[in-house]
């Protein structure tokens, strides 16, 4: 078959099925779409509910592997963090030390 008879077919199918539709009752129309989204939803739950329960198993079987996996113990004494001392002002104090004797000597050379 042609892909442009098919659509056609298809097509002529759809608006067959339309029409059927139109021509039901209204009430029972939406007693059947609001049965069909029900079982939707309730399809949906499930999903979502196994999807659920697989992912507490998982969570469950991955705690169990920690707790069976050997243990090591850590030997020796923690490290402890030292931090370096600060450099920056030491070198200011030493700076203005200088400039004040610098200053001193130029005064008592003036008298």
């Amino acid at each position: 078959m042609d892909g442009l008879v098919m659509l056609t077919s298809i097509e002529k199918r759809m608006q067959e099925l339309v029409d059927e539709v139109e021509s039901l009752p209204k009430s029972d129309v939406n007693e059947v779409r609001k049965n069909k989204e029900k079982q939707r939803r309730l399809l949906l739950r499930e999903k979502k509910l196994a999807m659920e329960l697989h992912r507490q198993e998982e969570r469950a079987r991955r705690a169990l592997e920690r707790s069976n996996a050997n243990r090591f113990k850590k030997v020796g004494r923690k490290l402890v963090y030292r931090s370096e001392p600060l450099k920056s002002r030491e070198t200011a104090k030493v700076s203005t030390d200088r400039v004040t004797k610098t200053e001193s000597q130029i005064f008592l050379e003036k008298e």
